[in-house]
């Protein structure tokens, strides 16, 4: 209820007319004066005039205040531009929550949704406005659902950062296992054999035959470097390559 509507109640339940009304204040209050109280078009702002209405509608400051409040986000609300702003932040929200029409209206009063999903349409397509008290309900959704997206975000980073230290940890131990499978050098024409994947045989004619590079550590023991082998065997490739 704004401070328009809190006015006219309170006549009304005196049994006063709007003139009737006018003259309990000193110095009278016009009947327009009054239409436009009641009609929320101006505020009763002067100190004289707000001390004897607080005395005639028997409320405190404080709820003068909310009143008015009241009073300033309505207008706020029904501006155009704001209204078409608030109307697809509504229906934005809805979405995100995933709820129905009735579903929200629900979730926001604690009555039950059904056969009321046009109040939320209307308030979708900005044809009106939810009141002050069911704004701040939608304000307290909006603001849970921004503190459970943040939460799912951290969440996903957390579980993303644990996956990346578990793969940096696999990639560690392949390389590990790597490095231990790793040869330097081959040591010995059976180790050139098995590198090449070819005979023993096969191997002694490549070293006496075809040129395959080794090196000499005493008269008969021969140690390899794969990177040399890797070498030949392309320059070997490309040779045979040519012939066809």
């Amino acid at each position: 209820m704004n401070i328009g509507q809190a006015i006219k109640k309170r006549r009304q339940e005196l049994g006063y007319s709007q003139e009737e009304f006018g003259k309990l204040f000193s110095p009278p209050a016009s009947k327009s004066l009054i239409s436009r109280w009641e009609s929320n078009k101006i505020l009763c702002a002067a100190p004289s005039r707000t001390s004897q209405l607080l005395k005639i509608l028997n409320i405190n400051y404080e709820k003068l205040d909310d009143l008015r409040n009241n009073a300033k986000l309505a207008r706020t609300f029904n501006d155009s531009p704001t209204r078409n702003v608030t109307a697809k932040q509504i229906k934005q929200l809805r979405k995100d929550l995933g709820l129905t029409q009735e579903q929200f209206i629900e979730k926001i009063d604690g009555k039950p949704g059904q056969g009321r999903s046009g109040i939320v349409n209307n308030w979708e397509h900005g044809a009106n406005l939810p009141n002050v008290t069911t704004m701040k309900a939608i304000n307290g959704l909006a603001k849970k659902q921004l503190e459970n997206q943040i939460e799912d975000f951290l969440s996903v980073m957390q579980s993303q950062s644990q996956l990346d230290n578990i793969a940096q940890l696999i990639a560690d131990k392949v390389a590990k296992l790597l490095r231990k499978k790793a040869k330097p050098t081959l040591k010995s024409q059976r180790e050139l054999a098995e590198y090449l994947g070819v005979s023993s045989q096969t191997a002694f004619k490549y070293i006496h035959s075809d040129g395959l590079p080794y090196h000499k550590t005493s008269l008969k023991s021969y140690f390899f470097i794969p990177s040399e082998v890797d070498a030949w065997v392309e320059e070997r490739m490309a040779k045979d390559n040519e012939k066809y």
